[in-house]
């Protein structure tokens, strides 16, 4: 079962990965962080909320928790933004 989550995992990584790659060949992503660890760290996060969410939903439910989560990383791995510091 590990094995499985495993490949799993890494196959989404990947996945994500390449598309993160593909932002980043056209400029929407700074080009200095791993793709592959961007798409891990994303599904980290992920992870965390949809555990939030099982031990308090309406907490994770209201729009600012993700707006304000879409906001920090948006600023931080946008190249244009990134250029302009």
């Amino acid at each position: 079962m590990k094995r499985k989550l495993s490949e799993a995992f890494d196959q989404w990584y990947g996945q994500i990965g390449d598309i993160l790659q593909s932002f980043q060949e056209r400029g929407m992503l700074r080009n200095d962080a791993n793709p592959k660890s961007m798409a891990m760290f994303i599904q980290s996060l992920l992870n965390g909320l949809h555990m939030a969410w099982l031990i308090d939903p309406a907490g994770v439910e209201s729009g600012h928790l993700l707006k304000d989560i879409s906001r920090v990383l948006w600023r931080d791995l946008n190249q244009e933004r990134r250029a302009q510091e």
